[in-house]
C-alpha cells in the first residue's frame, strides 16, 4: 500500500496578518458575530447534521454560539446557524475575512506555491491530465489555484463570492474569476453541464 505524506508549511507565514495582532483579530471575529446577529436572523438547529438525533449536551460557548455535543454520534454542531443565504451575503461583501486570510500580498505568493501549486500537481497524478480540459475551481479564493491551474494548460473556470478576493486574483495573478455560485453560473451556461474534467472545492466545505 503506497502512503502520501504533505510535507512542512510554515503556518505563521499564512496567518502573519492576524499574529501580528491577535487581540485585533479576535475583536473582528466580535464585531463580524455582532453583525450577523444584527442583519440576519439565526436558525435554530433541532437535529444533529450527521445522524438526525435530537439529543444532544451544551459543549461550549464560543462567540455567542452554544455548541452541541450529539449523543448518538458525537459529532458537535452549534444550536443556531444563519442560512445558506444569509453567509453567501455576507462572504460576498465582507473585506476583511478575505484580507486576514487568503488576500494578503505578503503571504498570497508563498501559499500559491506551497499550497495550490502541490494540490494541482496531486489532482493532476491522481486524476489524470487532460490536454485542454476544463478544471472549475469553486471557491477559488484568490485564484491562486486558478493561476496553477491555468499555467499548467487548463481551461480555467473559477468561482468566488468575495468581491475583495475577486479583486485580487485580478490584481496580483491576472486571474478573472466570476463571482457567482455553482448553480447560479450553471444556470446561465447549461451548456457547461457536465463537461469539466477537473472540480475542486478546497476548503468550501
Amino acid at each position: 500500500m503506497k502512503k502520501r505524506y504533505g510535507k512542512p508549511i510554515d503556518i505563521a507565514k499564512f496567518k502573519k496578518p492576524v499574529l501580528e495582532n491577535i487581540r485585533g483579530h479576535l475583536q473582528k471575529i466580535t464585531s463580524i458575530v455582532e453583525y450577523l446577529s444584527k442583519q440576519e436572523t439565526p436558525i435554530q438547529q433541532s437535529t444533529c447534521y450527521v445522524c438526525g438525533n435530537s439529543e444532544a449536551d451544551p459543549s461550549a460557548e464560543i462567540y455567542g454560539f452554544t455548541y452541541l455535543r450529539c449523543q448518538t454520534c458525537g459529532h458537535y454542531y452549534t444550536s443556531t446557524r444563519y442560512s445558506d443565504e444569509a453567509i453567501l451575503r455576507f462572504y460576498k461583501k465582507n473585506t476583511y475575512w478575505a484580507e486576514s486570510t487568503y488576500a494578503n500580498k505578503e503571504t498570497c505568493h508563498y501559499r500559491r506555491e506551497q499550497v495550490a501549486r502541490p494540490k494541482v500537481e496531486f489532482a493532476e497524478q491522481h486524476g489524470g491530465k487532460i490536454e485542454n480540459g476544463l478544471w472549475i475551481d469553486i471557491g477559488s479564493g484568490i485564484g491562486d489555484l486558478v493561476s496553477i491551474a491555468a499555467e499548467h494548460g487548463w481551461k480555467t473556470l473559477g468561482l468566488e463570492l468575495s468581491e475583495t478576493s475577486v479583486a485580487f486574483a485580478k490584481e496580483i495573478f491576472d486571474i478573472t474569476l466570476e463571482p457567482t455560485t455553482l448553480d447560479d453560473y450553471l444556470a446561465h451556461h447549461p451548456e457547461l453541464v457536465g463537461s469539466a474534467h477537473m472540480v475542486s472545492a478546497i476548503g468550501l466545505l
